[in-house]
């Protein structure tokens, strides 16, 4: 049998509740926001489809400096962590204040953007879903998007970038290392998590063989949990292993991040990534 302890614990907890509910009603309550942030619409001609940006601009922003631009892909969960954690490194001098511009979407069916614009080729294999992997392949023209639209709506709103970094992980980590290998000249550092390099038949180590590599002057950070799949892992050290045999002289470095999974690796990745690209202490 229950105590009268028990019964009046209970009451307590109920009634508490109850009282806070009432204390918050929707006059009281406020949201919570990231400082410095703003959203705007891009209607992209070349994809056909609105995207999202999420803009953070530093504390004392002057439209007149120029400043390193750091580009997001998948915003929708990266940008509040990359916010964070850049006004952290920001607000102690361990690294000039940056710009963050993520690229989200204004629209749902974020699997299915994000498949579409994330791969560079077509294919009918893995991914979400057939139906879902079948609008593969639009990589040249999401990048187009970015050159053709993103960049000069950048300039024109927020400044002239001084450096140009970007950010994926995943399918957008497949995404940076093609931008890294077959359009070198995008993106001065590049950090790339969790990569899947499995794409379309380990598409990017293909290319990687193929590659010249003589025209990448980017710098690159490369990391996988230790705790993902073993197709994940084995691919990267196969790119380590690739880079090591061309004997490239681009400035790069893969890790296989320890204690670390999928779901996880993304704010070691970056933090650690911001760390090696901008050398940070």
């Amino acid at each position: 049998m229950r105590s009268l302890f028990f019964y009046i614990t209970l009451f307590l907890i109920v009634a508490g509740v109850k009282s806070f509910c009432q204390s918050t009603d929707d006059a009281t309550i406020k949201p919570v926001t990231i400082p410095n942030t703003l959203i705007r619409e891009l209607k992209s001609k070349i994809v056909g489809i609105s995207y999202k940006l999420y803009i953070k601009l530093p504390v004392d922003y002057d439209p007149k400096k120029q400043y390193d631009i750091i580009f997001l892909l998948d915003p929708e969960y990266s940008f509040g962590i990359a916010a964070n954690i850049t006004d952290h490194l920001v607000q102690r001098n361990d690294m000039p204040p940056v710009v963050l511009v993520g690229i989200g979407y204004s629209v749902d069916n974020y699997k299915l953007n994000r498949t579409r614009d994330y791969t560079p080729t077509k294919t009918s294999k893995g991914g979400y879903s057939e139906e879902i992997i079948s609008h593969s392949g639009g990589g040249e023209s999401f990048y187009t998007f970015i050159i053709s639209e993103l960049f000069p709506f950048i300039d024109s709103s927020v400044g002239k970038a001084k450096t140009k970094t970007l950010v994926g992980h995943s399918y957008g980590g497949l995404f940076a290392s093609w931008m890294l290998l077959a359009k070198p000249f995008t993106f001065d550092r590049l950090i790339i998590v969790s990569p899947s390099l499995w794409y379309d038949e380990q598409l990017m180590l293909k290319e990687a063989e193929s590659n010249e590599l003589t025209t990448i002057h980017s710098k690159a950070y490369f990391t996988t949990g230790s705790l993902e799949e073993k197709r994940m892992i084995g691919d990267l050290v196969r790119l380590k292993e690739i880079f090591k045999s061309r004997n490239t002289s681009f400035e790069h470095k893969i890790v296989i991040t320890s204690d670390e999974n999928h779901d996880t690796i993304f704010p070691t990745g970056f933090s650690k990534g911001l760390r090696y690209t901008f050398g940070l202490k």
